[in-house]
């Protein structure tokens, strides 16, 4: 089910559909503003009681127990959260026991789509997409927010101004619809760039760099290279080589539960295929590299060093 089914389906009911486990899957990390708007509107319709709890915060049997029993016949809905916090062992545990569930509450969570797992029909899966759509904005605008000419005309100048914009991206700034009233282009100009978050770009960014794409890396960085000092780069660089030569080693040697604390802030693309080109001596390297560029800049040094460790990078030379 496509998230705007999903949205239609909830605005149109004023409550969730009858399955009892509802699965959110996505590309891309778990959007905490929109399961926040979510759940608050679930509260509001009061069809059911909303009980939150973070699986990885509570004991297994102890849970497992509460989904399994049911006060005055009561049905409750159950939202146990982000699955992917989880270490591999309990997430596995956690799929299984809700492959198999045939309790007596609603069930809802999130997992990523590289979880290989697979659900019976009576499981409603929800595919969160990287970007939304227009169709997607207006849906979540007239579920959350209050539905006027001004706040749609919001929306249509949005998505004319960002062809991509994430999930949680667009919730954040739904919270500025009711305040903005007829001074939308003043706020397109002189906020929107303030507003959104700057980690997409970054990502965007240790991505192209991971996979060597050294064209878009370049484009990339030409829009964002200002946006902080020489050394806020050179902590950034030094952090995600760091992460990318400790995650190769870790998952090398199957230690796949230590790689996964690694994975943080490193780009899906280099998890799923770019690490392969990799040597742990070359990243090795690299990392030497930005240490000494970082006790150059300590030292009143110049901030050309990080072009040279680009140039370096890209042509190969720290292999």
């Amino acid at each position: 089910m496509k998230l705007s089914e999903f949205l239609l389906s909830i605005q149109q009911e004023k409550k969730l559909p009858s399955s009892h486990l509802i699965c959110f899957s996505g590309k891309d990390n778990y959007p905490l503003l929109f399961f926040s708007l979510l759940l608050n509107w679930l509260k509001k319709q009061q069809s059911s009681a909303v009980v939150s709890t973070a699986v990885h915060d509570q004991k297994e049997l102890f849970m497992q127990a509460q989904l399994e029993t049911s006060f005055l016949g009561t049905s409750l809905f159950y939202w146990i959260g982000n699955l992917m916090q989880c270490n591999r062992k309990i997430q596995i545990e956690w799929i299984d026991y809700l492959q198999k569930y045939q309790g007596p509450h609603k069930i809802a969570f999130f997992i990523t789509q590289e979880v290989p797992v697979s659900f019976s029909d009576n499981t409603i899966v929800v595919t969160l997409p990287s970007a939304v759509s227009y169709e997607d904005m207006l849906l979540l605008q007239r579920l959350f927010s209050s539905f006027s000419m001004l706040n749609r005309q919001f929306v249509r100048q949005l998505s004319k101004i960002k062809q991509k914009i994430s999930l949680d991206s667009f919730c954040l700034l739904l919270n500025y619809c009711l305040l903005i009233g007829k001074n939308s282009d003043e706020f397109f100009t002189a906020w929107l760039d303030y507003l959104l978050p700057i980690q997409p770009s970054l990502f965007e960014l240790s991505q192209y760099f991971f996979a060597k794409n050294g064209k878009q890396f370049f484009i990339t960085w030409s829009h964002i290279c200002n946006n902080y000092n020489s050394q806020f780069w050179v902590v950034f660089w030094s952090e995600q080589i760091w992460r990318a030569m400790l995650w190769i080693d870790l998952y090398r040697n199957k230690r796949f539960d230590e790689a996964k604390r690694m994975q943080f802030k490193l780009p899906f693309s280099f998890l799923k295929h770019d690490w392969k080109k990799y040597c742990f001596s070359e990243l090795q390297s690299a990392h030497q590299f930005i240490t000494v560029i970082d006790h150059h800049l300590k030292n009143n040094g110049s901030s050309q060093g990080l072009d040279l460790f680009y140039s370096k990078f890209f042509l190969n030379q720290f292999a």
